[in-house]
């Protein structure tokens, strides 16, 4: 239940503007980026 209500709080039909889903790619390269910084240290 927690992760339906986590999945329409990004993902909701009435949100569903251009901009969310480049928020949501430029959310997904900064946790690939400090993913790739940790591993390195």
């Amino acid at each position: 239940i927690l992760a339906d209500r986590g999945v329409q709080l990004h993902i909701h039909p009435s949100h569903n503007v251009p901009g969310d889903t480049t928020a949501r790619e430029r959310l997904d390269a900064a946790l690939a980026e400090y993913k790739r910084r940790v591993t390195q240290i």
